[in-house]
């Protein structure tokens, strides 16, 4: 088993997408004296552009309101593979117009191929506005989907709740087909797919959207690998609360496996917690070297079924958590949901680091490349060789056991009780 799809839905999957496809790029390696023990082909697909040029483009599809996107739409490697205009249905002058795409200065530097010990290539934390910002890769234009009934910026409308996002999939699967409109094609790219991994944000309207894509998605490839990265935020009102009981129930129900991905409680001076860059960066270090192991050379790969498997998957103790290890820190830093006492049924490790004091499943000596798109006040040597531990055990329970009473407080008729019965069943899991 071989490639893995990505599939992203919305700004907050976005930054974190953004930090893994920066460092997957950059590990591309031609050198043939020294060869790389990554497989690029799992995560990148070959292709065609402009001019017969050959393309090496990530193997995702990523999903966004309008503006999410910024210049991104602008790719110089497919720019006259968009449609012609027919002049002969038309006997007048043509005025052809096209609105213009803005770049950001970081976007104009690496167009211009300025090197990263140039300061200037640096992304400044008041300029970072959403993901496309601090982007390093170019991406097949297919890989793009734009939701214009919505808009980042509040000019529409604002895709916040759960309900928004499950009606917005039903209506645009009622109209477009999604698989076959964006999905397929994709997946008949792939000649032996070890499975597919989710990023999404779910205390807002992509809960709703990517919950119900989800199920489509099961219900299509039942026995598909599939692991849910969600990305939370401070439940600061009901809505975000709502939206995430709500998405919680339903990817625990559809996913092979469910991260979830917090507030990382990290030390360090210059570090905005408020920045999504900033937060994303953190979570990047964590996500990509516990899934490191999926995308080595064949001899040494671990599959995501492989990893799945090691989570007792006849069980439905589906909810991992996923933990840091950095030297010179003084702590694991949680990047899930926290508990200071669990009982661990099972852990799957990956250490990066060059002298690992513990036991892992794998040690991989590769480091984490500080690119210039990497927040530069969290930028320090020992962060290039991290240690992930991905777990199940049982910090559920006391989540579950909040959620439940917060249901019970803020629902109102079916779906209430609905919700607490299937938050009960969660917690159940975990308590033999």
């Amino acid at each position: 088993m071989k490639e893995i799809l990505t599939l992203q839905f919305g700004q907050a999957a976005g930054f974190l997408g953004a930090h893994f496809w920066n460092q997957q790029e950059s590990l591309f390696s031609c050198d043939e004296n020294n060869e790389s023990p990554i497989d690029s082909d799992v995560h990148f697909r070959a292709g065609i552009g402009a001019g017969g040029i050959e393309t090496f483009t990530p193997r995702v599809l990523i999903y966004d309101v309008k503006g999410g996107f910024g210049s991104l739409h602008q790719n110089a490697l497919y720019e006259s593979l968009t449609p012609e205009i027919n002049h002969a249905a038309w006997d007048r002058e043509i005025q052809e117009q096209k609105q213009p795409v803005i770049e950001t200065e970081y976007e104009k530097i690496l167009r211009n191929e300025v090197t990263d010990s140039n300061q200037q290539t640096v992304p400044v934390l008041s300029k970072v506005e959403t993901w496309n910002d601090f982007n390093r890769v170019y991406y097949h234009p297919r890989s793009f989907v734009e939701i214009t009934e919505y808009d980042l910026y509040g000019e529409l409308a604002v895709l916040n709740t759960y309900d928004q996002g499950a009606d917005l999939f039903q209506s645009l699967n009622r109209e477009y087909d999604l698989f076959d409109h964006d999905l397929r094609s994709f997946l008949e790219e792939c000649d032996s797919l070890q499975g597919i991994q989710v990023l999404c944000s779910v205390m807002d309207g992509w809960a709703g959207f990517s919950s119900e894509y989800l199920i489509e998605l099961r219900d299509e490839f039942p026995k598909t690998s599939l692991i849910s990265w969600a990305i939370e935020n401070p439940m600061n009102d009901w809505e975000s609360s709502h939206s995430f009981i709500r998405a919680l129930v339903s990817l625990n129900e559809t996913s092979s496996l469910y991260v979830p991905l917090g507030m990382p409680a990290i030390q360090k001076a210059g570090y905005d917690a408020n920045s999504l860059w900033n937060r994303s960066a953190v979570l990047s270090l964590g996500y990509d070297s516990i899934t490191l192991p999926t995308r080595l050379k064949a001899s040494q790969r671990s599959s995501i079924s492989e990893i799945i498997e090691y989570f007792s998957p006849s069980s439905q103790q589906r909810i991992a958590m996923l933990n840091l290890e950095i030297e010179n820190h003084s702590s694991v830093i949680n990047l899930s949901w926290s508990d200071r006492t669990p009982k661990l049924y099972s852990v799957f490790s990956v250490a990066r680091s060059q002298s690992p004091t513990n036991t892992y499943n794998y040690h991989i000596d590769i480091p984490y490349k500080l690119l210039s798109s990497f927040p530069s006040s969290l930028a320090e040597d020992s962060m290039t060789r991290p240690n992930a531990y991905l777990s199940v055990g049982t910090t559920p329970i006391q989540k579950m056991e909040y959620l439940v009473e917060l249901a019970r407080r803020k629902t109102f008729g079916i779906k209430r009780e609905e919700l607490v019965d299937r938050l009960e069943s969660i917690k159940e899991a975990y308590e033999s």
